[in-house]
């Protein structure tokens, strides 16, 4: 290859994030494909019946896509702040890293740990509509206290310190001003779509830093990544065949070009690891030879079909479905949006955090359609976008006008 995949790569200036796109010439091939597939499926029989599958055993998903679903990011991370903590008077102190929503197992703070830096964890959240001067006065005096002292200073989650109402900034720029002139170390993350709203209600932007992220993972990236989790199976012997076509994705072909199956992965997911980690999870399937080939293919006679009849052994294949495709519901649909975007303005919120937020409140029903729909997932009280459905909310936010975000 003409990088070595497994050299960690700097995060870049917002700005520089290259999306992974099919060729016109792939993409032109994707849509006849999809074209085809809806109107003509007598002579374009699958290799798998994907309706005699069974979705993947969540101990085997573990194994060949273990989380959390970062890939080399936190190695990356570490490798890009480095010198700037060594350093012992940086000539800048504050380091932005802004990254898509969707990243569900604290990145930043992660590293954080691990390095055993300060972490400075965020008031509870419905609280800051409760934003009076006390509360005020309480995290200026906690970045006060943290302001001299040695070591790197990190607040992962500033879309934690605030909610999109009008009693709801007072805390936030109490922090952002307090940080202003801080004099030791301090990483601040946020994700892209609150990192938006911040620079236009309370001009972050003039006190913080230009922002970095990651680099895209394009196909060959994803490929040798879902690659690597896939030797971590007790069996290393596991094949990935598409259930169409039987062809096996992680196999090199000539000049190490990834499977199409990769490069439409990275662009569906706009090259953001968790969202493509999520996708590929969820295409993963399962079966017998005797429930899932196609009865003429138990015929084969031909030496290539009868390897792939082989390679049909439960224990050793696991089967690749064609990404899922989501809808948001069509009902409410101003609501819906609204919704979806202030969940990933603030990396999440509990109902009653929504209902304060938007226009009206948010019936419960709406959110229980969203979950049914897979849009939308819940944790304890939090409801949160699902990434695999990512693409589809991003794409109807844009497709409405709505301020999308940018890395």
């Amino acid at each position: 290859m003409s990088e070595d995949l497994n050299q960690p790569r700097e995060f870049k200036p917002l700005g520089q994030y290259r999306l992974p796109t099919l060729q016109t010439k792939d993409a032109l091939h994707l849509f006849i494909a999809r074209i085809r597939r809806r109107f003509d499926s007598s002579n374009d029989k699958p290799y798998i019946a994907e309706d005699k599958l069974h979705h993947t055993a969540l101990q085997i998903l573990n194994d060949v896509a273990d989380p959390p679903a970062w890939g080399q990011l936190l190695a990356e991370l570490d490798v890009t702040l480095r010198d700037w903590v060594a350093e012992e008077r940086p000539s800048q102190g504050l380091k932005l890293i802004v990254l898509p929503p969707g990243e569900e197992n604290g990145l930043l703070a992660k590293w954080a740990r691990q390095n055993d830096h300060t972490v400075l964890a965020p008031p509870e959240r419905i609280s800051l509509l409760e934003s009076d001067s006390l509360a005020i006065q309480t995290v200026r005096e906690q970045v006060q206290a943290h302001a001299k002292q040695p070591g790197v200073l990190v607040i992962p989650e500033l879309d934690r310190w605030f909610l999109r109402h009008r009693n709801g900034l007072g805390v936030l720029r109490a922090l952002l001003e307090s940080l202003d002139g801080i004099e030791r170390h301090c990483v601040i993350g946020c994700n892209s779509w609150a990192w938006v709203y911040l620079k236009k209600a309370v001009s972050a932007d003039m006190i913080l830093p230009d922002g970095m992220t990651f680099q895209a993972f394009d196909a060959e990236r994803l490929r040798h990544w879902f690659h690597q989790l896939g030797e971590a199976h007790e069996d290393h012997d596991l094949t990935f065949r598409l259930t169409r076509t039987g062809e096996d994705v992680m196999a090199f072909p000539e000049k190490n070009v990834a499977h199409d199956f990769f490069q439409g992965l990275a662009a569906r997911s706009f090259g953001i690891p968790w969202v493509a980690w999520h996708l590929w999870r969820r295409s993963l399937r399962t079966g017998s030879r005797s429930d899932t080939l196609n009865g003429e293919n138990e015929q084969a006679h031909d030496p290539e079909e009868k390897h792939l009849l082989a390679a049909a052994d439960d224990d050793r294949t696991l089967w690749v479905a064609a990404l899922e495709e989501y809808t948001l519901p069509g009902r409410e649909h101003d609501m819906v949006l609204q919704i979806l975007h202030a969940l990933l303005i603030h990396g999440g919120a509990s109902a009653e955090e929504l209902s304060a937020v938007l226009p009206r409140q948010v019936e419960s029903a709406l959110l229980v359609a969203l979950r049914k729909a897979g849009i939308i997932y819940r944790s304890g009280s939090t409801y949160r976008c699902q990434p695999a459905a990512y693409p589809a909310i991003r794409s109807g936010l844009a497709v409405a006008g709505f301020p999308t975000d940018r890395l």
